[in-house]
């Protein structure tokens, strides 16, 4: 998948330049509708990008988030909410990739994060943290 540019006229009036590099399919810039939240356009980090920084966050190693029988495995569960949050990867893709759980375990833990996002100060924060850091790796601009 290459790299397409597109200038889209958001909601507000701004207009934007945005490189994608994601994995959706888009046939031509004029495809794109205004429609479209601003965040749908922002920056994607890649999968890689986002175990590396919860990997480092926690002081754990890659292979670690991977591991799907360990308890309290909350580098793996941060990994799977902003990798579902801020990709375009599905499920089904992520469930094979981490450990051939099943698509509807991956769905499960990115539910869980989400309440606990919303129940817990500490763990919104660490979120929002690594996703800060994520946004200031990337130069998508």
């Amino acid at each position: 998948i290459r790299p397409v540019t597109c200038r889209v006229q958001l909601p507000n009036s701004a207009l934007v330049s945005e490189r994608k590099t994601s994995q959706i399919r888009v046939n031509s810039c004029n495809s794109w509708s205004s429609s479209f939240h601003s965040e749908y356009l922002a920056w994607r980090p890649s999968r890689e990008q986002i175990e590396l920084t919860v990997a480092e966050e926690f002081g754990v190693d890659v292979s670690d988030l991977y591991a799907k029988r360990l308890r309290n495995n909350e580098a793996r569960v941060a990994a799977l909410y902003l990798i579902r949050k801020l990709t375009s990867l599905p499920a089904i893709q992520l469930a094979r990739q981490y450990g051939g759980v099943s698509q509807a375990a991956i769905s499960k833990t990115v539910s869980r994060a989400e309440a606990r996002r919303d129940e817990e100060r500490r763990w919104k924060q660490m979120l929002s943290r690594l996703e800060k850091s994520l946004r200031s790796r990337n130069d998508f601009a």
